[in-house]
């Protein structure tokens, strides 16, 4: 009697340790989903020692998407000031992609995407307050044709996200 006793014990303390355990890895990632440890899947080739995995899902953040009219006579000197920012914002940890847009029809309609793994808050609260847009803003201000349209959005991310290939330089 005592022995079953201490192994119904033991099995109400593993199924509490597993609800903690999904608890604690579901606040750490902020998923919605259940954790469930998938099957260990024999066919599969281990990682050699050292090499990490490539991850094949990544998490959907904020984005930025900007639009300016520029006097197609200014563009050059838009993008001496345009720079600047451009290498300060893609040097942020937090930004995982920036591209900017030429318009074919009117080459003084730039667009650009900024894609972020942040928050909105954070994007509001502390990306778009940085000092260093201010000087870029002001320089800027009298060449536009018509006020810049910046809208915030947010991914979808799967089923309506693919890349299929890397950048080349």
């Amino acid at each position: 009697m005592r022995s079953h006793k201490v192994s119904r014990y033991r099995a109400d303390n593993a199924a509490i340790k597993a609800r903690i355990t999904t608890r604690t890895i579901k606040s750490r990632t902020n998923s919605i989903s259940t954790y469930s440890r998938p099957a260990k899947d024999k066919t599969r080739k281990s990682i050699p020692k050292g090499k990490k995995e490539k991850k094949t899902t990544m998490s959907h953040g904020i984005s930025i998407l900007g639009n300016i009219w520029i006097a197609p006579e200014k563009v050059d000197e838009f993008f001496r000031h345009f720079k600047p920012i451009y290498d300060l914002v893609v040097a942020e940890p937090e930004c995982r992609f920036f591209e900017i847009y030429k318009d074919l029809e009117d080459p003084g309609h730039i667009s650009w995407v900024e894609d972020f793994d942040a928050t909105e808050e954070w994007l509001r609260e502390v990306q778009l307050k940085k000092k260093y847009y201010d000087s870029y803003l002001t320089a800027t201000k009298d060449m536009q044709l018509r006020p810049r349209d910046i809208r915030i959005v947010k991914p979808l991310g799967p089923p309506f996200l693919t890349s299929k290939h890397e950048v080349k330089a």
